[in-house]
This record gives structure tokens, sequence and C-alpha cells, in this order.
């Protein structure tokens, strides 16, 4: 009995055309040729060594082939991947010179160093940096008081001194200022209407005069920043409506004022009258213990030396009934408005400063106090003792 391979004409052999397999001349189709593989087994159709035609070469030998041939005529070039840009961040504030800076602080530190190898410079006085952390907007060179201003008249003045309280000084160069310097001072304006209280603040503070006259609607203020003894201190000017709509309006922020500045017109004897109401309806809302009082008289470039001389009389008067301190000045030529917002930073600085040196010296946790009394039961309530009282 012949076997399989025999069936089909594969005899082992150097015959050239040996392989011959039961289907048609010309078909070449993947399941024709390699059917006997498929059904292979001990007997499967042995692997060709050598062809000499390809087309006795399997269907997927040729592609292989082709393809291989293909990648050796063209081979693949890699593409680059696209560069996606990533998403920017917001960055934290000072983040982009921060290698610059510490190339500045290495440079420095190399800088000391050799001087002081040199000899040159001291070792002790060199003083490291201590980081700071600046809250509030800096100070304007203007804007420092090393000493107190002067009063406008000693006739009408809080006090006569010509420097500040020693208590004062001494706790600025010790820098035991507690809260003073992070804290806000309010300062209230009030008067009559067009008495010039915008144009006063504006000048001070910007610097500005405008002669076409609008009226403030309800409050206004203005921040200024000092820098008294070494110590920042802040103002906030609250410059408050004149008219009798807005009264009740204005005088919900009379509150919490450190200073108030009552201004009239010097060549209006009527709103000289008009302040002592002013005055009334903003110590209804303040401590008359703790406030600091002015009294300013505005436009002075318009009265005339007879006139002027007339009201400063009367005004004097009025300052005094007030306890509060006289000052004239003229927005327009801007003559003493500078030295009279010096002068209210420097006395509402001092202000604080003692209210604070008053709160420290007050008792603390910890202090011994000693109760005087007869009684042996201190910690007894109230019914107990009546109850005792009444057996």
């Amino acid at each position: 009995m012949l076997r399989k391979g025999q069936e089909r004409g594969l005899s082992p052999g150097p015959r050239r055309r040996q392989g011959r397999s039961s289907a048609k001349e010309g078909d070449h189709s993947p399941s024709s040729l390699a059917g006997s593989d498929a059904k292979g087994g001990a007997f499967a159709r042995p692997r060709p060594t050598f062809i000499f035609c390809p087309r006795q070469a399997p269907f997927q030998e040729r592609r292989r082939r082709g393809k291989l041939d293909w990648i050796a005529r063209f081979p693949p070039v890699k593409r680059k991947k696209k560069e996606t840009k990533e998403k920017s961040r917001p960055q934290p504030r000072g983040a982009y010179n921060r290698k610059e800076g510490q190339e500045k602080r290495l440079a420095r530190k190399r800088s000391l160093a050799w001087l002081q190898k040199v000899g040159i410079l001291d070792s002790s006085a060199v003083k490291p940096r201590v980081p700071t952390m600046n809250i509030l907007a800096p100070v304007r060179r203007d804007r420092v008081i090393a000493e107190l201003p002067p009063c406008f008249t000693k006739g009408a003045a809080l006090h006569s001194r010509t420097s500040f309280h020693s208590k004062v000084v001494g706790m600025c160069q010790s820098q035991r200022t507690g809260t003073v310097g992070f804290k806000i001072s309010k300062i209230i304006v009030v008067g009559d209407l067009s008495v010039g209280k915008t144009c006063l603040i504006n000048r001070f503070c910007k610097d500005t005069f405008d002669k076409n006259y609008k009226a403030t609607i309800g409050v206004d203020f203005e921040m200024e920043r000092f820098e008294v003894l070494g110590v920042p201190f802040s103002l906030q000017l609250w410059d408050t409506a004149g008219q009798e709509r807005f009264k009740c309006i204005a005088s919900t922020y009379y509150r919490g004022a450190q200073a108030i500045i009552i201004v009239f017109d010097l060549n209006d004897v009527a709103s000289l009258g008009h302040t002592r109401q002013w005055l009334a309806d903003a110590l209804k809302e303040n401590d008359p213990s703790s406030a600091i009082l002015f009294l300013v008289g505005t436009k002075k470039d318009l009265s005339s030396p007879a006139q002027y001389s007339l009201i400063e009389r009367e005004a004097l008067k009025v300052a005094k009934e007030m306890e509060a301190e006289y000052w004239a000045v003229s927005s327009l030529t801007g003559e003493n408005v500078r030295e009279f917002f010096f002068r209210v930073a420097a006395l509402t600085f001092e202000g604080s400063v003692m209210a604070e040196l008053e709160r420290s010296s007050a008792r603390r946790i910890g202090d011994v106090v000693r109760i005087h009394s007869d009684e042996r039961d201190l910690y007894l309530t109230e019914k107990r003792r009546r109850a005792k009282c009444c057996q």
C-alpha cells in the first residue's frame, strides 16, 4: 500500500520538477500550495531548500520577500513627533527672576568674603540679611517725618512741645511699637457745603486743584503712607459730603476716627458758626477723650489781610472752646497744606503709640493680684450667701 506522499508523487530525489501537487498547473492559491502542509504531520512535504522559479514559492513567502526588498530599497524614515507646547501655568510672583536673584546673592557673598579676607571690611560690620515681606505700599521719600512738625500758632495748639514724647521716641528706637505700623488710622473731614474739603485733600494727596466745583456724593477717602521715627504709619482720609441730604449717610462713617478735621471758609463767618454742630455730630460716634481735633480755615488766598485778622480772632476763640488746634490754609496755592497734614500724621502717630503703651502696661495673664477681704468663702455663689444670712 502506498503512502500519502507517494500518492502525490513526492518521492525523494534530486529531480528538477520536485514537489508537483495535485493542483492544476497555474493554480497558485495559498490553499492549493500549502494544503499538504496544513494536513502535514509526519508525512508532510519537506520545505524545498532552493527555488529556481518564484511561481513555485508559496504566496506568503513571495509577499515577505517583496516586502523585504521594498524595505531594502526604500528604508523607512523615522518621523519626528510634533512638539506639543505645554500649557503655561501661572507662576508665582518673582519666579521668573529667581535664578538671577540667586546669582546676585552668591556674588554678594563672594565679594564680602574677599573684602573680609583682604582686611578692608570688618566681619562685625556685615549684617545678615533678614527676609522681609512688604504687605503695604512703600513710603514715599517726601512722607518721612523725623521730628515733630511745629504748630500754626501757639495760641491755639494742642501742646507747645517741639519734639515727640520721650516714651514714644524710646519705643520707636527699641522697635516696641506693637501693631501701630500695621494699623490704619482713620481721619474724618467734616464741614459745610463748598468750604473746600475735597480740594484740601486733593492738594495734599494728588498735588492738584480743580477749579470746577463738584459736590461729594456720600463719602470718599484717600490713603497716605508715612514713616514716623522709622516706623511706617498709614492715614485714611475720609472726605464727607456737606449737603444736608447726605448727612445721614456720611454720619455712619464717623465711627472709629482717631482725628477729626472741621473745615470752614475764612470768607464765610456762617460756616465758622456751624463748626460746633459738625463737631457735636462727629463726637456722637467717637470718644471725645481719644479723638484729636483740628479746626481748619480754607481759601486764605481770597481773604484780605483786614478780613483775615478779624475772622482769625473768632476762629481762635472757637478752637479754644473745642480744645482743637487751629490752622489756616490755601488749597489753590498750597500754603500750609503739607505742614498741616504732617502735623496731623505726627500727632495721630504719637497718640497711637501712647495708647499702645497703656495697653501693654496693663495687667496680663500671670500677674499677681492680691484680694483683701475678710470673707472666707470667696467662691460661694450669691444664693448660698443669702441662705447663710437668712439663717
